[in-house]
Formats: C-alpha cells, structure tokens, sequence
C-alpha cells in the first residue's frame, strides 16, 4: 500500500521508516503502528532525523 506520502507498507511485517513531522515535532504513525523508543524514552531514529514505526 502507497499512502502518497513517500511511505510504503507493502506488509505489515516490521518496522517502517516516518519522515520527522514538519513543524519539526515527533510524527504521528499511521493506524496499527506505534513509533519505537529507546528504554530511556528517546524515539528510535534514523541516521537523517527520520523515525522508526513498528506494527502494534
């Protein structure tokens, strides 16, 4: 599935890279994801700002 934002969920099967939110804040997932955190809190990122999402 394409959502027409540059994100492709061919399945849900592992986690899948969010561009950071505009605004420069924290991302919303799209339904059935939830972004992946570190245990100390801090959302687990990619090395350009992007977030990592995994199926709930």
């Amino acid at each position: 599935m394409n959502l027409g934002l540059g994100l492709s969920l061919p399945s849900r099967s592992g986690p899948i890279v969010i561009p950071p939110d505009p605004g420069g804040g924290v991302p919303t997932p799209p339904a059935g994801y939830t972004l992946l955190k570190f245990p100390d809190g801090s959302y687990v990122t990619t090395p350009e700002g992007n977030y990592l999402a995994a199926p709930v």
